[in-house]
């Protein structure tokens, strides 16, 4: 496969995945350009996670902060703490569920520890 193959491809699977039509339509435009340069420019990298959470500028692609990239972030958190917690991670992802269901209906809310010593999470709503 070419690497102009391989980045359609990445294009075709970011605007099957992103729920956000602004974004979606930005990269299918540059997919329906073969704007080859901005799509490699925005889908052949991704944002990584560090000490400070996910930065980045505010746009459509892998290395852009958006909802796709925030949420297949939260996929990855959950998978770790699955993965580190076993089946008592599953309450924390519940709790994260829950959460996110908050922030789509723009109830402010923080996820904070509830325990000093435990990794028990609960949601705190405003």
């Amino acid at each position: 496969m070419s690497a102009q193959e391989v980045i359609l491809n990445s294009a075709s699977e970011y605007v099957t995945w992103d729920p956000n039509e602004e974004t979606k339509a930005q990269i299918a435009s540059y997919a329906a350009e073969m704007n080859i340069t901005k799509l490699s420019g925005v889908l052949s990298s991704r944002l990584e996670f560090g000490t400070a959470g996910l930065r980045g500028p505010m746009g459509a692609g892998y290395n852009r902060m958006n909802d796709l990239v925030l949420m297949q972030t939260s996929q990855g958190i959950c998978r770790y703490l699955i993965d580190q917690l076993g089946e008592e991670a599953k309450s924390k992802v519940f709790t994260s569920i829950n959460a996110t269901q908050f922030r789509r209906t723009d109830i402010t809310y923080h996820l904070s520890p509830c325990y000093r010593f435990d990794l028990q999470f609960c949601p705190v709503v405003y």
